[in-house]
């Protein structure tokens, strides 16, 4: 006789739970709550949670899969970065960012443009009020809108999960006042050229942006990792 699925209600609430841990566990690991290296612990996590350990395990399981986690004989580690991993992130990023100028350059709505210059606006606020927080999540938003303005639902995805990889270093890179500032003006010269609707001056500004934070990342690497041999 075939296996009865559980019922709906059991399966969104055992589903809801492992939602739950899942965002918790990421937004701690986004935000540098656990160094490289640390264990994590399936039944503490699961205590401090309150909740089983089966939907910590099924969370687990997924931030494995988008490689924030480590399964292995000790069991689950946040991966070790070299200066290595982050380039071959910052490289892959560039390309597609690039891309992703240049898409949207061709498809964005004079709307959509609009939106683009309200988000340099809400930037240079936040880095006139010295709101480094606030100019982050200003720096996050208009990459995904950039992303989104692209069309390509792949392109979306990858790039989405390219910028959380590496999101914390784009936190390094804009508390130096002057990276900031750059940020700003490389943003803008990428939105002028989408409003000129230059597909080519587009990737070109967009790839130009990402060499320059990676640049930046590399100043802040050299003093705080050391490269693989």
């Amino acid at each position: 006789m075939a296996k009865l699925a559980p019922p709906l209600e059991r399966q969104l609430i055992r589903t809801s739970l492992r939602d739950q841990a899942y965002a918790t566990l990421k937004e701690a690991l986004l935000a540098g709550k656990f160094a490289p290296g640390a264990r994590l612990v399936e039944r503490e996590i699961a205590a401090q949670l309150g909740l089983s350990r089966s939907p910590v395990r099924e969370a687990f399981r997924k931030l494995e899969q988008e490689g924030f986690l480590s399964v292995g004989r000790i069991g689950v580690t946040v991966p070790e970065i070299s200066s290595a991993d982050i380039h071959d992130l910052f490289d892959l990023r560039q390309r597609l960012e690039g891309m992703a100028g240049a898409l949207a350059a061709q498809r964005a709505s004079a709307q959509d443009i609009a939106r683009l210059n309200q988000n340099l606006t809400h930037m240079a606020d936040a880095l006139k009020n010295k709101n480094p927080k606030r100019a982050i999540k200003a720096g996050g938003e208009f990459h995904a809108l950039l992303y989104s303005l692209s069309g390509n639902k792949y392109l979306i995805a990858t790039l989405s999960l390219l910028a959380e990889q590496i999101h914390r270093f784009r936190s390094l890179n804009i508390e130096t006042p002057q990276r900031g500032a750059d940020a700003l003006q490389e943003h803008t010269q990428i939105v002028e050229a989408i409003a000129r609707r230059d597909p080519l001056a587009a990737d070109q500004l967009a790839q130009d942006h990402v060499r320059s934070s990676w640049h930046h990342t590399q100043q802040y690497l050299a003093g705080a990792l050391h490269s693989p041999p």
